[in-house]
């Protein structure tokens, strides 16, 4: 798509703006007669759409046949920048300096990042980083990144693995750590399995503790499921005293767990749709600031809908800390439909089933669902309800 746009804007097109009672003969007269055209609006009074520039002449031969009258809106595309750069020379070659400042400096590292870490800092991993040879300033060309992953997982007995990857003007170095055991609480300090949610055990494996809920239970958040017990410890020496020693809680408590979602049933549908009426800005962004080239500051419509698209300029290995911002404002307008009673319930069961897909959690199995009606205060009310199976238990220090 890409390459489309960037034909189009070598070439220079045209935004206009057709009127009449016969537009649609008009765009059927211009289909018939091969000239080129895409981006096709209709509206009430007409149509909105983009040409080539070399094809306007056409345009307005067909638009005296019909009676239809033809207003540009927007100039855009290479030779019109060109036109405008000519009036304003120094404007241009500052411009162009501009760029080529940028591209210089995007030969050079100026961010140095560090991901994956879990008990080392990034601030620690970039400092390694450092002694291995990867500064600020430095031409990325000079960066040998294999020497620089092999010297940093060897510089730290905690690193197993480092990788560099080269991202514009930014170095982003990811390691992976070994892993350690997980560290037990103090002894003097009691541990319980709890319930995460309300729900309805179904199974309880038990490893290590002692199991206060069977299948069958209903219990409440918060409820201890598996209690850490505190056992004695006979010695071997029969002369030495018992030793005490408590006993972390281990295991899984499957439960029944229920999601519930109320929408009430809607008697007409409102919908946006566009006018056809719509105006584009053109920013120019870089290091996080932006300044607008053409077109509005904000939107000239009471009513609208907003859309940006960013330009990045490079390749695999480099870019340019630039973009290029377009932000288009629609106009739209409200459209009330009216709903059957068939249309509405299937519109509050998809928002009620909807809601409830947010609120389950990754890879949990749904056992069930249903929905029901339900009336208050003369308000209709679709009542979504799903049923799942998952592990409650969570562990709780006292």
């Amino acid at each position: 798509m890409w390459i489309i746009n960037l034909w189009r804007f070598l070439r220079s097109y045209l935004k206009v703006r057709v009127e009449g009672v016969n537009t649609e003969k008009f765009i059927n007269l211009a289909v018939i007669r091969g000239v080129a055209f895409w981006d096709l609006k209709k509206h009430q009074n007409g149509a909105v759409l983009e040409l080539p520039a070399n094809n306007l002449k056409k345009l307005r031969v067909i638009a005296r046949k019909t009676g239809c009258s033809i207003k540009i809106l927007e100039k855009k595309g290479l030779l019109f920048w060109w036109r405008k750069g000519k009036k304003r020379k120094g404007f241009v070659l500052g411009f162009l300096c501009f760029v080529v400042s940028l591209y210089i400096a995007t030969l050079f590292v100026w961010n140095v990042q560090a991901t994956g870490m879990e008990d080392l800092t990034e601030r620690e991993v970039i400092e390694l980083a450092a002694e291995a040879g990867l500064e600020k300033g430095m031409l990325k060309w000079d960066l040998d990144t294999e020497r620089i992953e092999n010297r940093v997982a060897m510089m730290h007995e905690d690193i197993v693995w480092a990788g560099v990857r080269i991202r514009g003007t930014t170095v982003e170095i990811k390691i992976v750590e070994h892993k350690k055991r997980e560290e037990l609480p103090p002894e003097d300090v009691e541990a319980h399995l709890v319930a995460s949610k309300d729900g309805l055990v179904e199974k309880v494996l038990e490893l290590e503790g002692e199991a206060e809920v069977k299948p069958g239970d209903t219990v409440s958040r918060g409820e201890i499921l598996i209690r850490g017990a505190e056992t004695i410890k006979i010695p071997d020496d029969p002369e030495e005293e018992p030793e005490k020693e408590r006993v972390y809680p281990k295991g899984k408590v499957e439960a029944r767990v229920w999601y519930e979602s109320r929408k009430p049933v809607p008697e007409k549908e409102i919908k946006r749709k566009k006018t056809g009426e719509e105006q584009t800005a053109l920013y120019i962004k870089y290091n996080g600031r932006r300044w607008r080239l053409r077109g509005p500051g904000d939107s000239p419509y009471q009513r609208y809908w907003k859309k940006s698209r960013s330009r990045k300029w490079g390749g695999n290995t480099w870019q340019l800390p630039l973009e290029l911002v377009s932000v288009y404002y629609y106009e739209i307008e409200k459209e009330e439909k009216p709903l059957s009673r068939v249309e509405a319930v299937e519109k509050a069961k998809k928002e009620a089933r909807s809601e409830l897909k947010n609120q389950l959690p990754q890879d949990v199995e749904v056992r069930d669902y249903y929905w029901e009606k339900k009336r208050k205060n003369g308000q209709l009310y679709i009542r979504f309800v799903i049923e799942t199976i998952e592990d409650i238990a969570e562990i709780k220090y006292n």
